[in-house]
């Protein structure tokens, strides 16, 4: 599946929820989200996140794998690959086996509003702050046009678009927790 989407910065979560509640609130929970390094290629070695491994923890537990697509040095969209899960405790034990150590652990508040064409979700990270992303259900004329037509539905929100960093959760988590040498 490929996956087109925005993400801003939220400087005031209770109106972005207020312009978003309009729409069908279809999501209401915490993740807990724990990001695994490769044994031998560093996944997280360059400044734009190209790929991931992860479990998602919670009620139906994932392990899921994403591969980013990189043009001119920006992420402009990203294959998904995720399958459910039983025991997360044993798959767990499966990645240490093959060699992948821990690498960090994301713990948000997530918010999904079903806003049509459009899925809006207002994350609250945990030592990180808030951010809104708008995601495409649908190819709305190719890659650019759709990640367009996301900023255009964040202007109709009436909702400032100020771009998050380039990087996933898990690396501007990272950044923070781990100090520069």
């Amino acid at each position: 599946m490929i996956e087109v989407e925005i993400r801003t910065i939220v400087g005031n979560s209770e109106e972005a929820g207020k312009k978003l509640q309009k729409y069908p609130l279809i999501k209401n929970k915490m993740q807990t989200d724990e990001y695994f390094s490769h044994p031998s290629r560093d996944f997280y070695a360059n400044p734009i996140l190209r790929e991931y491994v992860r479990i998602r923890h919670g009620k139906n537990p994932t392990f899921e794998y994403h591969k980013a697509h990189i043009k001119n040095g920006k992420k402009t969209h990203s294959e998904e690959f995720e399958v459910a899960i039983e025991d997360v405790k044993k798959m767990k034990g499966i990645l240490e086996q093959l060699g992948f150590k821990p690498f960090v652990t994301v713990k948000k508040a997530r918010k999904t509003f079903d806003c049509g064409k459009f899925e809006a979700c207002l994350d609250t990270i945990e030592s990180l702050g808030t951010f809104l992303e708008i995601e495409a259900k649908e190819n709305l004329g190719g890659i650019e046009k759709t990640r367009q037509e996301c900023i255009n539905f964040l202007k109709k929100l009436e909702i400032e678009y100020v771009p998050a960093p380039d990087k996933g959760y898990p690396d501007m988590l990272a950044e923070k927790i781990t100090p520069k040498q």
